[in-house]
C-alpha cells in the first residue's frame, strides 16, 4: 500500500497552472514505482471526480424516459428471471424498436443500445431502492400476521372418527374436495416485531378468511400457558393487503380489543418483511427437513403436524436476535415484558367479531340481512336500528336515535290462518280510529246507554239466580284458582277499548259466590255489547 499524503498532493496540484499537473503526477509516480493512472485513481477514491464541466446531452431525456417506461411495463407483467429474483425487462434494442414502430417516435432511430443503457444507469434506473431497519421499542408493540399454503404437506382426506385432517408428504399441490369447496393446508404465522419471537399453526381451510385468521389469533392470545411466551395482545397488528384485514368482523374485533390494524405498503413486501421471511424459514428449516425424514407419500394427522410445528417455534426462541446479538429471542421477549407489562385477554375473540348493518323497521317488523328475514320488537316500528351479527350467526339489535336496552333478533315467524288468535295491542292511531267508530255508534243508538247497561246488568242478575250452581255440577269443568287469575283472564279477553274496571260490577256477583268457572265467564264476556262505554 502506497503511503502518500493525498491532501498535500492535491493542494500542490490545485496551485499549478494548466499543463503542469501531469509532470508533478509523473514525478510522484516514479518515486513510488507506480503508474500515473494509479495516482489518479487514489485521488478520485479519496476526493471523488474533479471534473465539473457539464455538456448538453445529445439525446433528449424524454426519449430515455420513454424507453424506461417500456421496460417497466414489461416488468409489471410479473415474469421472474431464472437466475435472479428480479422481474424480466424488455431488452434495450427491442424497446428502441417498439418506441419507433408502436409509439411513432420519429427520433428513436438516433438511439443506440450503449447510449441508452448508459443514460438509464446515470438516471438511476438500475439503482436499488434504499432500505431502512425499523425496530420497535418494546415487546408486543407490534405483531405481524400473514398466511401461506404449505409447500411439502398436503391435505388428502378427513378422518371423521378422529375428527382430524389427514396430511400427505408431497411437493405437488394437492387439495381435498368437499362439496364444491377445495380444502388445502394453510399455515398462519405471527411474529413479535421487537423480539422476533414467532408462533405458527396450520389449518385446513379453503382460503384466507376471517374465521381462519381470528381462530389463529384466538389460539395465540387465549390458549393455556405453555412453554411459548407469546400469548399477549399487541398495540398494533400489521398485515398485508389481503382480504383478512379488510373484513368488517376483523376490524370490529380488533377495535373492541383496542388493537390498531396497520396494512403494509402496496407492492412493497419489505414493509412486512419480518413475517414474510418467516415462511421461508418454516418451509426450508421445518417442512423440508420433516418431509425428508418422513419420506414422500408418508401420512400423518394435522394434530401431529401442529405439535411438531409448535416444538419448532419453541426451539426458535433460543436463536440469536438479529439486532441485539447479546440476547436470544426468547430472553429478549421476557426481559421486555418484565419492564413493559403486556396486555392479556381471556374472552373468546369471536364474540367481538361483528358485522354491522342499519335498517328502518317497517310495520310488519321484519328486516332482511343477507336474505335472512329477522323479526324486530314492536316498539322499533318506523325507527332506525343498528344490527350486529357475529360469526356464530347471532343477531343483536339496538336503537340508533333512542337509548334502550339491546334486543336479540330471531327468524321471522308467520302465522297460519287457524293459529292467529288476536291482533297486537293497537297503537295511538288505531285507538283513535276505534274511538271515533264507537262515538258514531253511540250517536246512532236509539236507546239510552245507561238504560241499556241497567237492563243488561238485570239480565245477568236473573241468569245467575236461575242457574243452580254448586261445587257438584262444576266437577270436570275448567276452573280458575282464584279471583285474581279470573280477572286477569277477563281483562285479556275484553273487546278493544274496554278494560276490567268497566265491567267489574257484572262479574262481582259470581266472584262473591266464589264461582270461577271458565265456561261461564266466557259466555258472559261474549254477551257484553261492544258499543257500551261506561264513563
Amino acid at each position: 500500500m502506497i503511503k502518500l499524503d493525498l491532501n498535500r498532493l492535491r493542494s500542490e496540484l490545485d496551485g499549478l497552472g494548466k499543463g503542469q499537473r501531469g509532470a508533478v503526477l509523473q514525478r510522484h509516480a516514479d518515486i513510488y514505482g507506480v503508474s500515473r493512472a494509479t495516482i489518479y485513481r487514489m485521488l478520485r477514491m479519496e476526493f471523488g471526480k474533479s471534473k465539473t464541466v457539464k455538456r448538453d446531452k445529445k439525446i433528449d431525456q424524454s426519449l430515455i424516459d420513454a424507453v424506461a417506461q417500456i421496460k417497466i411495463g414489461g416488468m409489471n407483467l410479473g415474469a421472474i428471471s431464472t437466475n435472479k429474483r428480479n422481474p424480466r425487462e424488455v431488452p434495450t434494442d427491442i424497446a428502441i424498436d417498439l418506441l419507433e414502430k408502436k409509439y411513432g417516435v420519429c427520433d428513436a432511430d438516433s438511439l443506440t443500445v450503449s447510449t441508452v443503457n448508459r443514460r438509464l444507469r446515470e438516471s438511476g434506473f438500475r439503482q436499488s431502492q434504499p432500505r431502512v431497519r425499523v425496530e420497535c421499542e418494546y415487546a408486543n408493540q407490534e405483531h405481524q400476521l400473514d398466511f401461506s399454503r404449505s409447500k411439502y404437506f398436503q391435505i388428502t382426506d378427513f378422518d371423521a372418527e378422529a375428527n382430524d385432517w389427514i396430511l400427505k408428504v408431497s411437493g405437488r399441490e394437492l387439495h381435498y374436495k368437499q362439496g364444491d369447496q377445495n380444502f388445502r393446508l394453510w399455515i398462519c404465522a405471527l411474529k413479535d416485531s421487537y423480539s422476533r419471537v414467532r408462533l405458527a399453526r396450520a389449518y385446513g381451510a379453503t382460503g384466507e378468511s376471517a374465521a381462519l385468521g381470528l381462530g389463529f389469533l384466538n389460539y395465540c392470545y387465549t390458549r393455556q400457558e405453555d412453554d411459548h411466551p407469546l400469548n399477549h395482545i399487541p398495540d398494533t397488528l400489521k398485515c398485508d393487503q389481503g382480504a383478512f384485514s379488510k373484513m368488517a368482523e376483523v376490524r370490529n374485533a380488533m377495535k373492541a380489543l383496542n388493537i390498531i390494524i396497520q396494512r403494509s405498503a402496496t407492492y412493497n413486501k419489505e414493509s412486512n418483511a419480518k413475517i414474510e421471511s418467516n415462511f421461508v424459514t418454516v418451509w426450508r428449516r421445518f417442512e423440508l427437513g420433516k418431509a425428508i425424514e418422513l419420506g414422500v407419500g408418508a401420512t400423518l394427522y394435522l394434530a401431529q403436524y401442529n405439535r411438531m410445528l409448535h416444538e419448532f417455534c419453541i426451539a426458535d426462541l433460543e436463536k440469536q436476535h438479529p439486532y441485539r446479538r447479546a440476547n436470544t429471542r426468547g430472553m429478549d421477549y421476557r426481559i421486555s415484558i418484565a419492564n413493559h407489562p403486556p396486555r392479556e385477554i381471556s374472552e373468546d375473540i369471536f364474540q367481538y367479531a361483528l358485522r354491522t348493518f342499519e335498517r328502518t323497521v317497517p310495520a310488519t317488523r321484519d328486516v332482511s340481512i343477507n336474505n335472512i328475514i329477522l323479526e324486530c320488537p314492536q316498539y322499533t316500528i318506523d325507527r332506525r336500528i343498528r344490527i350486529y351479527r357475529n360469526l356464530n350467526g347471532e343477531y343483536i339489535g339496538e336503537m340508533i336515535d333512542e337509548s334502550r336496552q339491546s334486543f336479540q333478533l330471531k327468524p321471522y315467524k308467520t302465522f297460519k290462518p287457524d293459529e292467529y288468535e288476536h291482533r297486537p295491542h293497537a297503537g295511538y292511531r288505531q285507538e283513535m280510529e276505534l274511538g271515533a267508530k264507537r262515538l258514531e255508534k253511540e250517536r246512532l243508538a236509539t236507546k239510552d246507554r245507561s238504560e241499556a247497561w241497567k237492563n243488561y246488568k238485570q239480565q245477568i242478575h236473573e241468569t245467575i239466580e236461575q242457574e243452580a250452581v254448586s261445587p257438584f255440577n262444576r266437577d270436570g269443568t275448567e276452573q280458575f284458582k282464584n279471583e285474581r287469575e279470573a280477572r286477569r283472564y277477563i281483562g285479556q279477553r275484553l273487546p278493544s277499548g274496554l278494560n276490567y274496571t268497566d265491567v267489574e260490577s257484572v262479574f262481582e256477583i259470581i266472584f262473591q259466590k266464589e264461582i270461577y268457572d271458565k265456561a261461564m265467564i266466557d259466555s258472559m264476556i261474549a254477551e257484553i255489547p261492544i258499543y257500551i262505554h261506561v264513563e
